[in-house]
Order: structure tokens, then C-alpha cells, then sequence
């Protein structure tokens, strides 16, 4: 009887020349051949021990999935060349379910590549009960490279796995973890990786031992870690118990272990927050670590959404100035800040922070609402009467409302007129009236004449030309202001006052020299100021003659 072709191939299976062998290996695998005699060769260059023969002959049968093969299989699970392991998995697992058994009595004797072989080849049949249960109830036996590697041969087929097959996961990760709660392993790492399905699962159930797992103290970091890792997942699916996950990865990340903290920092950083719990970040900013401060800001900055806003403007007014200037930063760009800024620049004492608070507002000052500016041009009035720290609220005033801040500040000096023991406070809210767009020549003069009040009346020229009364009277006088008439009336005023704004004039040859000492030679008589005054005079008349 003549041989089929398939026949002629599988011959050559046992070719002496290798290359033949390869050949015969590919095309059968390509044509699925599954005869006796397909079988045999392929096993026998399983059988060769060389990787280069081994390799062609597992893809073949895993093209066909040969049960017979398995005996010869199952043991280059353990192989020492890495394909020809990864190679022999898929060529078991193309058997079908019936390997599961054997891989499992397998499973109790293998160690290092060939375990986790095994656990791969369990891992396949994730829909079966029996390969979850033997997968996970070995975890705590296996060592934690081992252990590591059985999660990412999970991954994938619980990310396919329908809801009736992830509920048999969790109820397998459940008891698993209930068993090596009461007999803890040597290492960590068995629990860990169990922790890390039950946050593959992505399932409601799970997410109370997780938090459980995240907030005990007496955890192992690997086990914490884990657990703050697939608890970002419940971020963005369970929004019952979102503001509970928060809570947990913000206590961890402010935990003294910096392993911990990095990885709920980190954790934090790669989700979403929802704009509604942002804010639960906010003490996160406040941190005695500057970095984990700079990243919860950072976060924060990200987020969209009015309680985001209203975390940093908290941090502006309430932390130090590093992390307040932080905060500023952040809230340049965010349209709704204003209002929020304002509100807490109006209600701030501490001279540091308001002034923090000033360089956050001044990007939007001029888009404040009116209620927010009347606000600002109220407090920055009060501090200024009280004359504690008012320099950032009398700034942010004048640029949020000039006009409003001018007419309050003239209110106030009237006022501060009236007072006693308040000259201090009338010469800077004066000084600020006399900055403003709206200051009036009677203003600015009201100014000057409290500065001349203040002078030493030091007619030597060095003394004279730092005079902030003279400079400002000469600025008057170049204004047109009637600065002669408004001094002579001056009830506030002494001649002595009068005889040195005089000689100031008369040694700049200004004809208001001669008035104001004129004026004052013909008050004080033969007193020694009106005998100075007309000495002066005949000097001055001297000189232009």
C-alpha cells in the first residue's frame, strides 16, 4: 500500500539531517496532522534534548494538541531555554482541559521556571474551578518570584473572563486570603499577589478588604502597596465608595514609611480625581514633605471643578509660604478662582499669607465681581485704621476698585483726623490717597503738610533736598496749586513750619519764598523767627541784586 504524503513527511521526522527534521515539524504543524505516526516524531525530537529540534516540534503540536504527547511535554516545562518553556506551555494547554489534573499533581514538586510554567499553564484554564483553586492555594507555599509570576499569568484571563467566572475568582482570592490571614506565610509576597488579583477583578465586593489592606499598620509594605494600587480602579468604578478610597491612599501617603507614601502618592497622581472629593487631597499639600506637598498641588492644579479651586485657596491661606506660593501658582489659570482668593485675603491677619494671597489674586483682580471687589476695598480700609499688616490688602484694593479704595481712604482720614494719637495711620492712608488716580491737590496737600509736621526743620541743603514735606510742596507748586495760601491757612501749622518752607523757596530763588517769609516776618514781629525771617529776606534780596 502506497504512503500518503502525510506519511512521507512524518518520516522525515527522524531524518538524520536536523534541517530536515525542522522542515517536516513546520509543515505538519501547518497541515494540524494528527496521525500515530505525526506523534511519534515529534516526540521523539522532544526527546532529543536540543533546543534547536525542540522548539519546531512543541509548535507543531501546539498547532495540533496532542494528549498523547504529554509525557514527553510536561517536562520541558521546566526546560532550561526560555522559548522552549514557553513553547511547551502553550503546546500542554493545546491539549485541552484534561492537562489540568496532571499539571496539578505536578505542582507540589516543581520549583523555580517549572513552577511557574505550571502556574502558567493553570492560569489558562481560569474558568475551571479546580485549576483557580490549585493556582491560588499554592501561593502560599510558593516562593515570591514564583508567587509574582502567577499574577501576570492571571491578568489576562481575568480581563476576558465573563461576570460568572470573576465571581468564582473572588470567591477563591477571598478564602485564600481568609486561610493565609490565620497562617501567615514566611514572605509577604504570597498575600500580596492575592491582594493584586482581587484588584484585577475590579469587583464591588472586594473593594472592603482592599481598604481593609491599605489602612492596616501592621500590613507588610508589599501587601499595602498592592492594595493602594487596585484601589485606583475603585476610583473610577465605584462611586459609593470613593471619598473611603481617597481617605485611605491620603493617609497612606502621609504615612512615615516613604515607600508607602511614595506608592499612594503615586497612586493618587495616575487617577482621576472626581472634582466632588479632589479637595480630600488638600491636607496632602500641607505636608511637612515638601515633595509629597509639591505633587498633592500638583494633582491638584490637574483637576477641574469649583472644591478643587476652593482646596488651593485653602492652601494659599493656610500653609507656609513655600507651599501657599505653590498653590498660588496652581490657581493663576483657574478662571473661578478671584471670588474664592478675595474672600480669603479679607478675612486674613498674618502678614505673610496675605501677602501670598496678594500675588494669587493679582492674575485676577480686574475680573473680580463687585461684591468681591466691595469686600477688598472693606478690609484693606479696616487694616489700615487698625495699622496692622496692611500693605497686600491696601494693594489688591487699589487694583481691584480704585475709585471705591480713593473715596473710603478720604472717609478715612477724616476720620483719623478727629482721633487722637493716629497720626501714623493718617500719614499712610494719606500717602496711599495721594497714590491713586483719583487724589486731588487737596489731598496731596494734606499729605505734605503732615509730612512738614513731621520734618526737624533742618535748613541745611542735605537735610532739605531728603524732605518728603518740601518735595512734596514743590511737586504742588509745579501743579499750579496755591501752595502759599493753603500753608497760611493751615491751622496745623506753626510760623516755624512757614519760615522753613520759606527758606527752601528763597534758596531756589521760587517766588513763593519770598510770600511765605514775608508772611512770617509780619506774624511773629521781633520775635527770633521774624527776625530770622527778615533776615533771610534781606539776603535773598541781596543776592538778586
Amino acid at each position: 500500500m502506497a504512503k500518503s504524503p502525510i506519511d512521507e513527511i512524518a518520516q522525515l521526522l527522524t531524518h538524520e539531517a536536523p534541517e530536515r527534521r525542522i522542515a517536516a515539524a513546520i509543515v505538519l504543524g501547518e497541515l494540524k496532522a494528527r496521525g500515530p505516526e505525526v506523534i511519534k516524531g515529534l516526540v521523539a525530537m522532544l526527546e532529543t534534548g536540543a533546543p534547536p529540534l525542540q522548539r519546531p516540534a512543541l509548535e507543531a503540536l501546539a498547532r495540533i494538541g496532542a494528549p498523547r504527547a504529554l509525557p514527553a511535554m510536561l517536562p520541558l516545562a521546566g526546560a532550561r531555554d526560555p522559548d522552549v518553556r514557553r513553547l511547551a506551555i502553550d503546546a500542554i494547554v493545546a491539549c485541552g482541559e484534561e492537562v489540568v489534573e496532571q499539571v496539578k499533581a505536578r505542582v507540589p514538586t516543581a520549583q523555580g521556571e517549572e513552577r511557574k510554567a505550571l502556574d502558567a499553564i493553570l492560569a489558562r484554564f481560569g474558568d475551571r474551578k479546580d485549576a483557580v483553586n490549585t493556582l491560588l492555594a499554592n501561593l502560599e507555599a510558593a516562593d515570591p518570584e514564583v508567587a509574582r509570576a502567577v499574577a501576570l499569568q492571571v491578568r489576562p484571563r481575568i480581563k476576558d473572563a465573563d461576570a460568572k467566572t470573576r465571581r468564582m475568582w473572588l470567591s477563591e482570592v477571598t478564602r485564600i486570603l481568609e486561610k493565609m490571614k490565620k497562617s501567615p506565610p514566611v514572605s509577604p509576597i504570597p498575600i500580596a499577589t492575592a491582594v493584586k488579583i482581587l484588584g484585577y477583578l475590579e469587583r464591588d465586593e472586594g473593594t472592603e478588604i482592599l481598604l481593609e489592606y491599605a489602612r492596616d499598620p501592621r500590613a507588610p509594605f508589599a501587601v499595602r502597596q498592592e492594595a493602594l494600587i487596585a484601589l485606583r480602579y475603585v476610583i473610577a468604578k465605584d462611586e459609593a465608595r470613593t471619598a473611603d478610597v481617597i481617605d485611605a491612599m491620603v493617609d497612606a501617603a502621609e504615612a512615615d514609611d516613604r515607600m508607602l507614601a511614595q506608592a499612594a502618592i503615586m497612586g493618587l497622581a495616575a487617577v482621576e480625581l472626581p472634582a466632588k472629593h479632589a479637595g480630600r487631597i488638600a491636607r496632602l499639600a500641607a505636608h511637612p514633605d515638601p515633595e509629597r506637598a509639591r505633587i498633592a498641588i500638583e494633582k491638584l492644579s490637574r483637576q477641574p471643578g469649583g472644591e478643587v479651586t476652593k482646596a488651593l485657596v485653602e492652601v494659599v491661606a493656610k500653609a507656609d509660604r513655600r507651599r501657599g506660593e505653590l498653590a498660588a501658582k496652581a490657581l493663576e489659570t483657574r478662571d473661578d478662582a478671584g471670588p474664592a482668593l478675595a474672600t480669603a485675603l479679607a478675612a486674613e491677619t498674618d502678614a505673610d499669607r496675605a501677602n501670598t494671597l496678594r500675588y494669587a489674586l493679582r492674575p485676577h483682580t480686574k475680573k473680580l465681581p463687585p461684591a468681591a471687589r466691595k469686600k477688598l476695598v472693606e478690609a484693606a480700609l479696616a487694616r489700615l485704621s487698625s495699622g496692622e499688616g496692611w500693605q497686600a490688602h491696601a494693594d489688591v484694593a487699589r487694583d481691584a476698585d480704585s475709585k471705591s479704595f480713593a473715596e473710603g481712604l478720604r472717609e478715612l482720614v477724616a476720620k483719623l483726623k478727629r482721633s487722637r494719637n493716629k497720626e501714623s495711620e493718617l500719614r499712610i492712608a494719606l500717602g496711599l490717597l495721594a497714590r491713586t488716580e483719583h487724589a486731588s491737590d487737596d489731598d496731596r496737600y494734606a499729605l505734605a503738610s503732615l509730612a512738614l509736621r513731621a520734618s526737624h526743620l533742618d535748613t541745611r541743603p542735605a537735610m532739605r533736598s531728603g524732605d518728603e514735606g518740601l518735595t512734596q510742596l514743590e511737586a504742588l507748586a509745579d501743579r499750579g496749586f496755591d501752595v502759599g495760601a493753603a500753608l497760611k491757612k493751615d491751622k496745623a501749622l506753626e510760623l516755624e513750619h512757614l519760615y522753613y518752607a520759606g527758606f527752601h523757596f528763597a534758596e531756589a530763588g521760587h517766588p513763593l519764598g519770598e510770600e511765605l517769609l514775608t508772611h512770617v516776618m509780619k506774624q511773629a514781629g521781633r520775635t527770633k523767627i521774624g527776625k530770622a525771617a527778615k533776615n533771610k529776606l534781606g539776603l535773598a534780596s541781596a543776592g538778586e541784586g
